[in-house]
C-alpha cells in the first residue's frame, strides 16, 4: 500500500507532551526547593538553637538543684541529731563525703551559731580536695588544708585571721529569710572564680534555737566547660549572663572578673574578651523590652568580619532570678549549606530531566515499534485479504501477551491450592499448639499449687519450732539462758524471712540482701523490745541480688551479731543505734558492716580466740559458706566487717 502519510506521527504524541511535563515539572521543582530551602534557614537555625539552649537549661538546673538537695539532707541529719553540728572533725569529714558523692559541688560548709566554721571542697579539674574550718571551730584564724583521699590533712595551703562566719552574706542572709536562700553571684576574695551559694539555716528541734546555717559554693567555671563542648561541636560562641547583662559564664572559659583595688568586679557582656560576644551584648541591651515580654528572641542577625545568627534565652533560677543565655552561630553555617543544596537540587534536577529524555524517547519508540511492525506485515498481505482479518492477533506480542496470561492463570491456580493445604496444615498445628499450651498452663498451675503448700509447710514447721523454744523459756530453770533462746528464735526467724521474701518475689533464685537483712536486724530487736526500748536499728542499704543459700548464711551471721550486740554492748539496756550497711565493694565484692556504740570490747580481743558457739559460727560461715573474711574494728564502738565474692 502506497501513498502520502497524513498528520503527524504517533512518537511525536507520545514524546512531545511527556517532555513538556517533565521540563515544566523540574523547573517548578527547582523554584520550589530552593524558595523553601530559603524560608526554612531561620525556622531551622531557631530549632537549633532552642534545643541547644534546651540542653544548656537543662545542664544549669542540675547543676543548682543538686547543691540544694544536698544541704538539705544535711539539714535534716543535723536536725535528728545523726550529725554532730558541735563536732568540726565529723562536720568536715561528712562534707568531704558529699563532695564526692556531687561532681558540681565545689565547696560544702558548715557556720555554727558561735561563728565557728568547718567545710569540704574540691580545687579544679585535678582532683585536689581541700578541708576548711577555723581554729578550735571558733572566730579567729581561718585555715584551708590540702586531704588525701582518706579526707586526713596533708598539707597547710593558707591561713588568715579574722573570720567569723557570722558575718557572710550566705550566713546572714539565710538567716534572715528563714529557709532556702540564693546569693547573687558574687567573686571569689581569691579571683579565681565567680560563684554561688545556695544556704540554709538548721535550728533545734526542741528550742527552735539557731544552730548554725550549712551552705555550699558553686563555681561558674564548670558552665564554661559545658559552654565550651558545645561552642566547639557548633563552632559557635555562647555566654551567660544575669540580669544586668554582667557575664556569669562564656564559652571561651574566660574569668568574668576585673581587679578594682583590693577587690573583684564583675564584667559586663560589652566587656568580654571575646569581640563576637562583646557585638552581641550590646545588640541584646537594645532587645531588653523585648526579652521581658517573650523570653526568647530568635534569628537576629549582625555583621563582625563575618555575618552571625544570635539567639537569646531566658532561664529562671531557683532563686527566682532570671539570666540571659546569649547564642552566636556563624551565618555560613546556615547559609553555605543553603547555597549548596540549591546547586545540588538544580544540579540534580537537571540530570532527572536529561535521563528522562532519553527514557522518553526509548518508551516512545518502544510503543510504537509494535504498530510498525504490524503496519509492515498488513502491507505484505494479498489484496483479497482484507483488513478484517484477526490472523495477525496470532503473532509475535499478542500471542508472548496470551500465553504469558495462560501460564500466570496456571501459576496463580497451583499457588491457591497450595496455599490452601498450608492453611489447613497451619491450622491443625496451631490446634496442637493450644492443647500443649492447656497441658503447660495445668502444670504450671498445679506447681504453683505446690509451692504455696510448701511455703505454709515450712513456715508452719518453724512457727512450731519457735513455739516450742519460747515453751522451753516459760518451764525452763535457768534464766541465764534467755537472751540465747531469744538469739535462736531470730536465727529460726532470719530462716523464715528468707522463705516468705522468695516466696512473694516470685523468684526463687535471687534476694534483695539488704532490705533481707534489714529485717533480719529489726526481728532480731524486736524480739527483746521489753528489755532494750532504747536500743535503734538504722539500716543503709544498696540493692544487690543474691541467692538463696547465700542469703540464709548473712541473715544467720547478722542474727548472731545483733544478739552478741545486744547482750555485751548493752549489758544495761542502755539506749544505743546498732548501725548495717550492704554495698558492694571494691574488686566486685559484697560488704556487710554492723556498728554498735555500745561497750568496747576489751583491748587485744581476738575473735579467733573465742570459744563461744557464735563467733566461731559465725567465722565458719563466712570463710567456708561464703568464702570471705571477716575483720573487728574497736574504736568508736565496735564495728564488725565482713566481705566475700559476689
Amino acid at each position: 500500500m502506497t501513498g502520502q502519510q497524513k498528520g503527524r506521527p504517533l512518537i511525536s504524541y507520545l514524546f512531545i507532551p511527556l517532555l513538556s511535563s517533565i521540563i515544566i515539572i523540574g523547573a517548578a521543582g527547582t523554584i520550589f526547593s530552593v524558595l523553601n530551602a530559603i524560608s526554612s534557614v531561620e525556622t531551622l537555625a531557631n530549632a537549633h538553637a532552642e534545643s541547644l539552649c534546651e540542653r544548656v537549661n537543662d545542664n544549669l538546673q542540675v547543676f543548682l538543684q543538686r547543691p540544694q538537695k544536698a544541704i538539705k539532707s544535711d539539714q535534716e541529719l543535723i536536725f535528728s541529731g545523726i550529725l554532730n553540728y558541735k563536732d568540726q572533725q565529723t562536720i568536715q569529714k561528712y562534707l568531704y563525703h558529699q563532695v564526692l558523692e556531687y561532681p558540681t559541688i565545689s565547696s560544702i560548709y558548715f557556720g555554727s551559731s558561735n561563728g565557728g566554721f568547718a567545710g569540704s571542697g574540691r580545687e579544679g579539674d585535678q582532683g585536689i580536695y581541700y578541708n576548711t574550718g577555723t581554729r578550735n571551730f571558733l572566730p579567729g584564724t581561718f585555715y584551708k588544708t590540702r586531704i588525701n583521699q582518706m579526707g586526713e590533712p596533708v598539707e597547710l595551703l593558707s591561713e588568715f585571721s579574722g573570720f567569723d562566719a557570722r558575718t557572710r552574706p550566705w550566713y546572714t542572709g539565710a538567716v534572715k529569710s528563714g529557709q532556702t536562700y540564693w546569693t547573687a553571684p558574687y567573686p571569689l576574695f581569691t579571683g579565681q572564680d565567680l560563684a554561688i551559694a545556695v544556704s540554709l539555716p538548721v535550728y533545734s528541734p526542741e528550742t527552735d534555737e539557731l544552730l548554725g546555717v550549712i551552705s555550699t559554693d558553686l563555681f561558674f567555671s564548670q558552665i564554661d566547660g559545658f559552654l565550651e563542648q558545645i561552642g566547639q561541636n557548633i563552632h559557635a560562641h555562647l555566654a551567660l549572663l544575669d540580669e544586668n547583662n554582667l557575664l556569669l559564664a562564656t564559652s571561651g572559659k574566660e574569668i568574668p572578673l576585673k581587679k578594682q583595688g583590693e577587690s573583684f568586679l564583675q564584667l559586663p557582656g560589652s566587656m568580654s574578651s571575646n569581640e563576637v560576644i562583646r557585638k552581641a551584648s550590646v545588640l541584646l541591651e537594645e532587645k531588653k523590652e523585648e526579652l521581658k515580654n517573650s523570653g526568647v528572641s530568635n534569628g537576629d542577625l549582625f555583621a563582625f568580619r563575618e555575618r552571625y545568627f544570635m539567639h537569646v534565652h531566658v532561664l529562671e533560677t531557683p532563686g527566682g532570678e532570671k539570666w540571659s543565655l546569649l547564642l552566636t552561630v556563624p551565618a555560613n553555617q546556615f547559609l553555605g549549606r543553603l547555597y549548596f543544596i540549591s546547586q545540588l537540587t538544580i544540579a540534580l534536577i537537571g540530570l532527572v530531566i536529561f535521563i528522562e529524555i532519553l527514557l522518553s524517547i526509548a518508551l516512545a519508540r518502544r510503543l510504537t515499534a509494535p504498530l510498525h511492525a504490524l503496519i509492515a506485515s498488513m502491507n505484505n498481505f494479498p489484496d483479497d485479504a482484507g483488513i478484517d482479518r484477526q490472523d495477525i492477533l496470532q503473532i509475535q506480542e499478542f500471542e508472548a501477551v496470551k500465553a504469558a496470561y495462560n501460564r500466570g492463570t496456571r501459576r496463580v491456580r497451583e499457588l491457591l491450592e497450595k496455599l490452601q493445604n498450608e492453611v489447613t496444615q497451619r491450622t491443625s498445628a496451631e490446634n496442637e499448639l493450644r492443647k500443649e499450651h492447656k497441658l503447660l498452663t495445668q502444670s504450671l498451675d498445679e506447681k504453683e499449687v505446690l509451692l504455696k503448700e510448701v511455703y505454709h509447710r515450712t513456715k508452719n514447721n518453724l512457727n512450731f519450732v519457735i513455739s516450742l523454744v519460747r515453751l522451753h523459756m516459760l518451764n525452763g530453770k535457768d534464766k541465764m539462758n534467755y537472751t540465747d533462746m531469744e538469739a535462736l528464735i531470730g536465727k529460726i526467724q532470719s530462716i523464715m524471712l528468707v522463705n516468705r521474701k522468695l516466696y512473694q518475689a516470685g523468684d526463687l533464685e535471687n534476694l534483695d540482701l539488704g532490705a533481707y537483712l534489714g529485717e533480719v536486724a529489726e526481728l532480731q530487736v524486736e524480739s527483746v523490745r521489753e528489755k532494750y526500748q532504747k536500743i535503734e536499728i538504722s539500716t543503709e542499704a544498696q540493692p544487690i541480688s543474691i541467692d538463696m543459700d547465700r542469703a540464709v548464711s548473712c541473715g544467720l551471721i547478722v542474727s548472731e551479731l545483733v544478739s552478741n550486740a545486744l547482750k555485751y554492748a548493752f549489758p544495761q539496756a542502755i539506749g544505743g543505734i546498732i548501725k548495717l550497711k550492704v554495698r558492694l565493694a571494691d574488686r566486685n565484692e559484697i560488704e556487710i558492716s554492723l556498728h554498735n556504740d555500745g561497750i568496747q570490747l576489751p583491748k587485744g580481743f581476738d575473735i579467733r580466740s573465742q570459744k563461744g558457739l557464735g563467733l566461731t559460727l559465725v567465722i565458719e560461715i563466712v570463710e567456708s559458706q561464703l568464702r570471705g573474711f571477716i575483720s573487728l574494728k574497736n574504736s568508736t564502738g565496735v564495728e564488725f566487717v565482713i566481705r566475700f565474692p559476689r
